[in-house]
């Protein structure tokens, strides 16, 4: 187990994966019977992503030190009840693998959303353990509106340095039933939708009045570094900078589901090699080709290492106490 020193973000040696889902096996109980868009409803306690022997596997299969573990990127569940104890059901399974095997699992939070006072209050539940390590938001189940109280539960991220971690919503096409036909709701839709979002939270100031805050964003971006030059010189939103600078010192990328190519070499133009993470979506994907992708981009040794796992150890680091890790950087 590679282990970090007075600096975890670069001293760190080994591979973070920073993108992968569980379902707890309290939480797949009670999502058996219930209408979610981008979940099964037949969830079998033995798949991959309600187990832990098969993703250990895996990890070791593709020499991953450190996986980070998130609840399925699920949409809105109507039922407000239901809805909380989902999210208590599964932070409660991802805290309880983390403490099984310390070395290899952090976690991020699942919370309550669009129910601002319930997501807070579910993060303070939580915020004291050590294996917390950002909180996952789904962005089909936010939109992101500042006048409506997510701000709080932002703060109390950055307060306990906790990123987010921001995922499109899996199987849901809510922008526009345009989406619906030819694998285009995943193809397209998520990673617009996902950017959407993301740029709302930029754009809105959202960094500016939190100062702490930092945004992990999956999949690349979505298609947000590919319109940030666009979307600089169209901005009228109240954030203090453009929205490339909040990129470029704010936040991380990782490279889910691109090969090496022009569009991951467009990110790490665009934001900087020091920013960018490995997220294999496991078991939705396999590890391999996320770690081949960036093998395969000839960053030379400490560009490769930093991606593999130096960048992402300023918080995923189990090695290193929360507590520990500086706020921005």
């Amino acid at each position: 187990m590679a282990t970090s020193t007075d600096h975890p973000g670069r001293a760190y040696a080994g591979v973070i994966d920073v993108q992968t889902h569980y379902v707890p096996p309290e939480a797949r109980r009670l999502l058996h019977d219930v209408e979610v868009a981008g979940l099964s409803r037949t969830l079998e306690p033995d798949s991959p992503i309600c187990t832990l022997d098969a993703r250990l596997l895996a990890m070791d299969e593709a020499e991953v030190d450190v996986s980070v573990l998130s609840m399925a990127p699920i949409g809105t569940v109507p039922d407000e009840r239901l809805r909380q104890a989902i999210c208590r059901a599964a932070n409660d399974g991802l805290l309880e693998a983390c403490a099984a095997y310390p070395q290899r699992f952090v976690m991020a939070a699942a919370l309550p959303f669009p129910d601002a006072a319930a997501a807070h209050a579910e993060l303070l539940r939580i915020s004291g353990e050590a294996s917390l390590r950002a909180v996952q938001i789904v962005a089909q189940t936010t939109g992101y509106r500042p006048d409506i109280g997510f701000d709080a539960v932002f703060s109390l991220a950055a307060d306990e340095r906790l990123p987010i971690l921001l995922h499109p919503a899996a199987g849901i096409a809510d922008l526009s039933p345009a989406f619906d036909d030819y694998g285009l709701s995943s193809g397209m839709h998520a990673m617009v939708s996902h950017a959407l979002v993301a740029s709302r939270m930029i754009q809105s100031g959202l960094l500016d009045r939190i100062e702490r805050l930092e945004l992990i964003l999956t999949h690349l971006g979505g298609i947000l570094p590919f319109l940030i030059d666009r979307l600089d010189s169209r901005n009228t939103g109240p954030a203090l900078y453009p929205p490339s600078h909040y990129l470029r010192t704010r936040v991380h990328v990782d490279d889910c589901g691109y090969p090496a190519g022009p569009a991951l070499q467009l990110a790490i133009d665009t934001i900087g090699v020091e920013r960018l993470l490995i997220g294999s979506d496991w078991p939705s994907r396999p590890i391999a080709p996320a770690l081949d992708a960036i093998r395969n981009m000839h960053l030379g040794e400490a560009g490769e290492r930093a991606v593999m796992g130096g960048n992402a150890a300023r918080w995923f680091d189990p090695a290193t106490p929360r507590r520990q890790y500086s706020s921005v950087g």
